[in-house]
């Protein structure tokens, strides 16, 4: 069997290390498999709670669904992979200059033409739902919000792609991106313990008021990934530590275990006050753990010379296409939901129904980053050129 070749961990830039784009696919993925129930199954606890509908063979596949509970905590993997990613070029005594200029077009045409057609798109699904009767209101004013990037502070998510909430965010950690890159040139450890000070005095916060859509609380998990790029630049990353491996794993349990509470929460319809804390402490949790196990991927990445060359390329394009993916998911499950119901009435019984949905769903990502996501990067590599590439002239009067 062809294995896939995988460069080793001395790789200097972050499109040669190959697990990058792995796990980003990966994370992506998993939030697909976690949303893709709600608008596609009944659900595991009506499954549950109806013995008699569905066969017997529904009832046993319904169990697969149980992991995806978990796998929202894919956004912290891409928390994670995204500072990583964005400090990697900067990163180390050869790293490249910060320019500003240069920096905001890059950014800006990497994250907003694919995300203000991911919002046109969700809200012509909800017209089409509020038009033909699923939905009782057409909510028009979050998706102006949505379109500012603004919903996270001053509406609530759209109906119809609540996954928006993750890019303002993302947002926020590009704009703040020029104190890390200074901070960890100063002073590395000065800089990750102020991150870990900052996302701890936000959760505790959220005991008082709802932070929960701010980026305070993730910005430990996004300075981890910065971290990672630096010391791996600077070529003083080594193989994670026994000790560091264990916490990694321990954080990851706390991780599940507050994803588990949460979970109970909603099932007993209570969102008490405490809820927020813990989806937060979770999240900073998987935030934690995911820092660990891409040390490790990146340290490591032999172990995926492993795979055979067919999942190579599947996850490489899993990587390539996963913010569209990320962004056009909720919105086109939505519509395919309302055209099962249309023909047959009720969502689907058996889960196994889900799947041949999520194809769909990578090739819709295909097809927007192809249209949308490539086009723009070029773009904005062309213009952030001309703008490095611009004369500039500093006259003096003599």
């Amino acid at each position: 069997m062809t294995k896939a070749a995988v460069p080793n961990a001395l790789s200097t830039t972050s499109e040669e290390i190959y697990c990058i784009s792995y796990l980003r696919g990966l994370a992506a993925l998993g939030v697909v498999f976690y949303h893709v129930r709600i608008d596609l199954w009944v659900g595991f606890n009506a499954m549950q709670a109806n013995p008699s509908i569905g066969s017997s063979f529904a009832h046993f596949v319904s169990w697969l669904s149980l992991p995806t509970i978990f796998m929202s905590s894919g956004v912290m993997l891409f928390f994670v992979i995204s500072g990583f990613c964005i400090h990697h070029p900067y990163a180390g005594p050869g790293g490249k200059r910060l320019d500003l200029q240069e920096y905001i077009v890059r950014r800006l045409f990497r994250i907003y033409p694919p995300y203000i057609i991911a919002v046109l798109f969700a809200f012509t699904v909800q017209w089409l739902g509020y038009h033909y009767g699923f939905l009782k209101s057409l909510d028009g004013h979050n998706y102006e919000l949505s379109a500012l990037m603004l919903q996270n502070s001053f509406g609530s998510q759209p109906e119809c792609n609540p996954a928006l909430w993750t890019i303002p965010i993302e947002v926020a950690f590009y704009i703040f991106f020029p104190l890390v890159y200074f901070g960890l040139k100063r002073s590395y450890v000065g800089t990750l313990a102020a991150g870990l000070a900052i996302s701890l005095l936000a959760i505790a916060s959220s005991l008082f008021s709802s932070i929960q859509f701010s980026f305070l609380p993730y910005w430990f998990t996004w300075i981890a990934g910065a971290a990672l790029a630096e010391q791996h630049k600077k070529g003083d990353l080594k193989q994670p530590p026994i000790w560091i491996s264990l916490l990694g794993i321990l954080f990851f349990l706390l991780g599940l275990l507050c994803a588990w509470q949460v979970r109970t929460s909603i099932n007993l319809n209570d969102s008490g006050s405490h809820t927020g804390l813990i989806i937060l402490v979770g999240s900073l949790a998987f935030g934690i753990a995911f820092s660990v196990f891409l040390w490790w991927s990146i340290m490591n990445q032999r172990v995926y010379q492993m795979l055979p060359s067919h999942l190579h390329g599947f996850l490489m394009y899993l990587g390539a296409v996963s913010y569209s993916l990320y962004l056009f998911h909720i919105p086109f499950f939505r519509l395919c939901g309302w055209i099962w119901i249309s023909c047959f009435g009720e969502k689907p019984i058996n889960y196994l129904i889900t799947f041949p949905f999520v194809i769909l769903a990578l090739v819709v990502a295909g097809i927007a980053y192809k249209c949308i996501e490539a086009p723009a990067h070029i773009a904005g590599r062309k213009l952030a050129y001309a703008i490095k590439s611009r004369p500039r002239a500093f006259s003096k009067k003599s």
